[in-house]
């Protein structure tokens, strides 16, 4: 498959797009000299947090980020738990990781959210 995109060549790509509380991904593939459109729906889940989980949320708003055992320290659980929730509210997109990898000591959390 090759899509034309402004004088660019796109091979075998996929989209995703969100559309309200709905997911849209879309594939673009061409058969001979025609292309097929295909156009997936889902519906999205919403993310409901519990106390802990707003409480992290909260605090990574601030602009310079924090390390997990400062997150760790103020919310009263292991380093161990809080990255695993890290983790997970990372997958959800509610916050980002900057570091250099999984082992990093001075890897920071940011919120994606505006403050």
């Amino acid at each position: 498959m090759v899509v034309p995109l402004g004088g660019i060549f796109l091979e075998g790509q996929k989209f995703l797009r969100s559309v309200g509380e709905r997911a849209v991904s879309y594939v673009v593939e061409e058969i001979g000299i025609r292309f097929r459109v295909t156009l997936r729906t889902a519906q999205v889940q919403s993310v409901t947090l519990d106390e802990t989980d707003r409480a992290i949320v909260a605090l990574v708003r601030a602009p310079e980020g924090l390390a997990t055992r400062q997150i760790a320290d103020k919310i009263g659980l292991t380093p161990r738990a809080t990255r695993t929730r890290l983790a997970a509210l990372v997958a959800l997109g509610l916050m980002r990781e900057i570091g250099t990898g999984p082992q990093d000591p001075k890897r920071r959390y940011f919120s994606t959210e505006a403050p």
